[in-house]
């Protein structure tokens, strides 16, 4: 059998060119510099890279659409329009129903905390002063922490460090 023998291909040396490097410029521009003009050329070519980010189409392709089937161009503005207002009313929608539970929330609260407040005093006044004290301690203390320092019960300290 023949030993196949690979070709050695030799490195070209980097071509010194009239354009300087300034101190700033990132490294793919050095190595850009090192070419020679004509690989320079096609290697740009071949980094340059373009992005378009939105909802709307980019403008080239927008002009494409409206030279396809005239009119879609305005479709295309009016969905997104209609897109827009479904999306603002929406979170619209969210906040207000945040808003109105968390009002519930503290009424519902401030009435449950009253009737429980009237049955440590019922208590109280009935003789059962060791079961009203828990009761009216515990319901304080639960006041306290929820409302006063905002701490929902069942969350870590780790979320709450977070906020």
């Amino acid at each position: 059998m023949a030993k196949s023998k690979t070709p050695v291909v030799a490195q070209p040396k980097p071509v010194q060119t009239k354009q300087t490097i300034e101190e700033g410029e990132p490294q793919v521009a050095r190595i850009l510099n090192t070419l020679p003009s004509e690989d320079r050329a096609i290697m740009m070519a071949a980094i340059q890279q373009e992005s378009f980010s939105g909802p709307l189409p980019h403008p080239q392709y927008y002009e494409g659409y409206e030279k396809v089937l005239p009119g879609s161009a305005n479709r295309i503005l009016t969905m997104t329009e209609s897109q827009v207002q479904h999306r603002i009313s929406i979170e619209k929608n969210i906040v207000r129903r945040s808003l109105n539970q968390k009002v519930l929330g503290m009424i519902f609260g401030g009435i449950l905390t009253i009737l429980i407040l009237c049955a440590v005093v019922y208590l109280g006044l009935k003789g059962h002063d060791v079961l009203a004290g828990t009761i009216g301690t515990t319901t304080i203390l639960g006041v306290i922490v929820v409302y006063v320092l905002g701490v929902k019960p069942g969350s870590s300290n780790k979320e709450e460090k977070e906020k």
